[in-house]
C-alpha cells in the first residue's frame, strides 16, 4: 500500500466560503485501487486515522506500507529517520512494515503520485460545493467511480484486480486494539464570554 498527502487543498463553495483541507491518499500495488480521506490537518494522529479508515475500506492488512519521510511518523535528523514510538507500536499491533521512500524519489511510489491526479475532479467543483458535507458526498463518490475505470497501466479496472489481490491482505486485528489508536477530537466555536461549554460545565 502507497500512502501519501495532496496537502493544502482549498475549495471555495456557492456562498464565498473557503475550505481548507488535505487529501489522504492510497493506491494499493497490484489492483492500483484508489482511496482517498478528507483530513483537516496532517499530524500523527491523522496519519493514523487516515491510515485504519483505509484499511477498514479495503478489508485487510498490507505485507508493507510505503510513504516518504511525512512528519507525522518520523524525525529527520541529518541522514538518520527516527519513526514514532507510536508509529512503532502501530506497526507492531498491525503486524505491517511502515517503509520509507528515498528523499526525493517520487519515482519509489508513483502508484499514489499519479492518483493524485483525480483531485482535479474535486477541485472542479468549485464555486459549486454546498458545504463541507457536500465536499465528503464528492470525496465518498470519487472512491467509488476511480476504481471502475480502466487503469491505464493494467488495462484493467482496479476493482477487477482488487478481487484477487485481497485474498493476500492479513486480517484486520481487533478492534478493541485499533480503537485505542483512535482518538476523537471536539471542535467548538468560543463565544464571546471565552467560556466554552463541555459536558454541562464551562472552561
Amino acid at each position: 500500500l502507497q500512502v501519501d498527502w495532496k496537502e493544502d487543498i482549498k475549495i471555495t463553495t456557492r456562498y464565498g466560503e473557503i475550505i481548507e483541507f488535505n487529501l489522504f491518499s492510497a493506491t494499493l500495488g497490484f489492483s492500483r485501487l484508489h482511496y482517498f480521506v478528507y483530513s483537516e490537518s496532517k499530524t500523527e494522529e491523522s496519519f493514523i486515522r487516515c491510515l485504519l479508515d483505509t484499511i477498514y475500506h479495503i478489508g485487510g492488512v498490507t505485507k508493507e506500507i510505503l510513504t516518504d519521510n511525512m512528519s507525522a511518523i518520523v524525525d529527520v535528523r541529518g541522514k538518520k529517520k527516527v519513526k514514532h514510538s507510536k508509529i512503532l507500536q502501530l506497526e507492531k499491533d498491525l503486524n505491517v512494515h511502515i517503509r520509507l521512500c528515498k528523499a526525493r524519489s517520487p519515482e519509489t511510489k508513483g502508484k499514489v503520485e499519479s492518483s493524485n491526479r483525480f483531485v482535479s475532479r474535486i477541485l472542479a467543483y468549485n464555486n459549486e460545493i454546498e458545504d463541507k458535507e457536500h465536499l465528503l458526498k464528492v470525496i465518498e463518490n470519487l472512491n467509488k467511480t476511480v476504481n471502475n475505470e480502466v487503469n491505464k497501466t493494467t488495462n484493467v479496472a482496479p476493482i477487477v484486480l482488487f478481487k484477487k489481490e485481497k485474498e493476500y491482505l492479513s486480517p484486520i486485528p481487533a478492534k478493541c486494539m485499533i480503537d485505542a489508536y483512535i482518538v476523537d477530537n471536539l471542535t467548538c466555536v468560543v463565544p464571546p464570554t471565552l467560556l466554552v461549554k463541555f459536558k454541562g460545565n464551562e472552561y
